[in-house]
């Protein structure tokens, strides 16, 4: 088991040193990018999950590209 710690403050260098952990397989956790034009989609998914609370839409995070 891998535990991080840190602060809130740090710099691009230090976000981009975090961010290659995902790339190397150093986390378990999905992630799906997804345009500005998808977002609409995305928080349906997230309602639908929350009235039903039966089964997860969805797995992980999702991370909104503003360039798409």
């Amino acid at each position: 088991m891998m535990t991080i710690k840190g602060s809130h403050i740090g710099n691009r260098k230090d976000t981009s040193e975090a961010l290659d952990f995902f790339p190397r397989g150093f986390t378990g956790i999905p992630i799906k990018t997804v345009g500005l034009s998808e977002l609409q989609k995305v928080y349906d998914l997230m309602r639908t999950f929350s009235s039903t609370q039966s089964e997860a839409k969805i797995a992980g995070r999702y991370v909104v590209d503003t360039s798409k």
